[in-house]
């Protein structure tokens, strides 16, 4: 038997114009490529994932269920249908198709077919044991399946000699197989890590700061390597939220990555002590650890040190360039780089009613650092992105300052990614310069290839503009980086629900609410999506929830299930357009396009165009999405919303 694919999880395809005569590196299978031969794939390899030894387990139980029964366990007319059945179905029993196939056999053969990789086999080692204990007819153990102790049939087509011969086959297969995996393991170099928040040792919450801030810049720095793939600091923090203590290795497992970098923070009199280790997340050993003074009246440039020796440690060579981002990223002043973390962790705190508070905390700060070292272009891009978060027109103060202070960032320092991102989203966002938009992006992203937030910020754009296989390739990527991100998560599934593809999109908010039940964004998303679908029932039921969620009031949620009951979809739309007008008629600030949502289907074109014609003259965020948006769709035939679509220049 040959298996041509298996160990294909652990081969990296080197990224060059030789690629395809260079020898192949042993890593992991790159997130986000798809490699391996259809019908035998794993769940995790048909969705691009990192995939691992249990990724072999499923390709070999595939072979081993088509050499017994004469036929693939997962079928399909065409390649994407076979890929769904992987991805969705359950095959058939071996005792099923075939009645004397021994129990136990279909048992391993099962576990192998898992759709989870936690439930499979984790190596080739362990399913050699259960073929070898079923060879010799010794009951299989149970720590490893349960099969209620059932015995063989004690008739059978298939003898037990010609079935010993078929395992001892496999056997062979798998050993050959898994010893070259295991070689391949030990080979891979660690080219994944996750820098988890410090530990704060001092006992003063007033220093949180820099328990978070030191992390969240190793993050930054060591983004900034191509060869590197870095958890995103959303996601370390929204893993490690609850847990006062740490296990490395299931965060390890959890994240898929080679190595979890620890610290802790301790005061001294005037200074602060930094311990910084670096953990094999595979086993738990101590790859590295030292001890670091950050003190005000030092000059030295301690976060770039840091980090060029987890690079090091980490078996990763920096070229020229590198060296000198790493050590030019941040100011070599101590006390401007503790201003700056500050600033950083008071812009990382925005969040409902305290958002703009934060903001414009994080903006002293920041200001600060830079009266401090007044080459710090990191802390301009800080005020930058503060501002640009605090604005809502391309009127505003806040838009002017946050050009001001990215165009001063990138004078100081031409390799951050993070002000060109930023130009580039208000560039399409507030004045509808695509063309200026996207070169930003693409700037940014070559630049730092790691930077989440760019890709996050470049696949709005890309959906704005209708271009959905770019966008949800480039939102897929933003995944990868901060799979825990709230933002990136609820946005995938509304890009789903842009591209009319309202299924996938319900289904990937589910997953949103499942990590972020408060979610109320992903619940709204959900609604229209059923709305498109015409399953208008499940559509008020999941805007009731929102409501029930943001405390509105038990007469408002009744008068929606009343008029629904009674006047169906036009009756509830009808109930929300008054509600919108008595709360104009109070002084409430309403959303003009919330007006456009309602009348549109209700057929009062004239009234949306002119609502439409509002959002236009206060470039409305929403108006970038006029390509797109399904709910626009009835107004599509109306020159007048042509025109418009044609001013925003899409």
């Amino acid at each position: 038997m040959k298996i041509l694919d298996f160990g294909i999880a652990r081969v990296k395809t080197p990224v060059s114009s030789q690629a395809e005569t260079q020898i192949t590196e042993h890593g992991g299978t790159l997130p986000g490529t798809l490699m391996g031969t259809i019908g035998y794939m794993s769940p995790e390899q048909v969705r691009g994932e990192t995939a691992d030894a249990p990724s072999d387990m499923f390709s070999l139980g595939c072979v081993i269920s088509e050499m017994v029964t004469g036929k693939r366990p997962f079928t399909g007319r065409t390649a994407p249908e076979v890929m769904a059945s992987i991805l969705r179905d359950q095959p058939e029993s071996l005792t099923t198709t075939l009645s004397d196939i021994p129990p136990q056999f279909a048992v391993i053969v099962e576990r192998c077919l898992e759709k989870a990789p936690d439930d499979r086999y984790q190596s080739a080692r362990d399913l050699s044991h259960d073929l070898r204990s079923l060879i010799t007819l010794n009951p299989l153990s149970s720590s490893s399946i349960n099969i209620n102790n059932r015995r063989f049939p004690p008739e059978g087509r298939i003898s037990r000699h010609r079935l010993a011969i078929a395992i001892s086959l496999l056997l062979m297969a798998i050993i050959a197989a898994g010893s070259a995996w295991w070689i391949l393991r030990d080979r891979a170099p660690m080219n994944s890590v996750a820098v988890l928040p410090f530990t704060n040792e001092s006992g003063d919450d007033s220093l949180q700061y820099l328990s978070d801030g030191l992390p969240e810049s190793l993050i930054e720095s060591l983004s900034l390597l191509p060869q590197l793939r870095v958890m995103g600091w959303s996601t370390v923090r929204y893993k490690t939220r609850d847990q006062k203590t740490t296990d490395p290795i299931s965060v390890g497992r959890d994240l898929k990555v080679h190595a979890v970098i620890l610290g802790r923070v301790a005061r001294n009199a005037d200074s602060f002590t930094i311990t910084v280790e670096m953990i094999d997340a595979k086993d738990g050993s101590h790859l590295w650890g030292e001890k670091y003074l950050l003190n005000p009246a030092d000059k030295s440039n301690v976060q770039s040190v840091i980090a060029a020796r987890i690079s090091d440690n980490l078996s990763i060579k920096l070229n020229g360039e590198q060296q000198k981002q790493l050590a030019s990223r941040y100011s070599p002043d101590t006390e401007a780089y503790q201003l700056y973390l500050q600033g950083r962790y008071f812009l990382n705190q925005r969040t409902g009613v305290n958002k703009d508070e934060s903001l414009k905390k994080a903006i002293s700060f920041f200001e600060k650092a830079t009266e401090k070292d007044t080459k710090f272009a990191l802390a301009y891009a800080g005020i930058a992105d503060a501002n640009a978060l605090l604005t809502d027109s391309d009127k505003s103060p806040y838009t002017a300052a946050a050009k001001q202070y990215a165009n001063q960032a990138i004078a100081l320092d031409r390799s951050l990614a993070e002000p060109h991102a930023t130009l580039a989203h208000m560039a399409y966002t507030l004045e509808w310069r695509w063309a200026d938009a996207e070169a930003g992006f693409q700037r940014a992203i070559s630049l730092n290839p790691n930077y989440a937030t760019a890709h996050h910020w470049y696949a709005e754009f890309l959906t704005c503009q209708g271009r959905f296989d770019e966008a949800l390739n480039q939102i897929k990527t933003a995944y990868q980086i901060e799979p825990l991100s709230k933002p990136i998560n609820n946005d995938w599934g509304t890009y789903l629900f842009f591209a009319r593809r309202y299924d996938e999109a319900i289904a990937q908010l589910r997953n949103t609410l499942s990590l972020f039940p408060d979610s109320t964004a992903s619940m709204r998303w959900i609604s229209n999506s059923y709305q498109q679908t015409r399953n208008y029932p499940a559509m008020i039921d999941e805007y009731l929830r929102v409501l029930g969620m943001e405390k509105a009031s038990q007469e408002i949620i009744t008068g929606y299930e009343n008029a629904f009951k009674t006047g169906g979809i036009d009756g509830f739309r009808r109930k929300r357009l008054e509600n919108l007008n008595n709360e104009m008629k109070k002084g409430v600030a309403v959303d003009p396009m919330s007006f456009v949502y309602y009348l549109a289907p209700l057929g009062e074109i004239d009234k949306a165009i002119g609502w439409l014609e509002k959002g236009y003259e206060m470039k409305h965020s929403a108006m970038v999405y006029l390509k797109v948006d399904p709910r626009y769709d009835s107004l599509r035939k109306d020159p007048r919303f042509n025109d418009l679509v044609r001013r925003i220049g899409l």
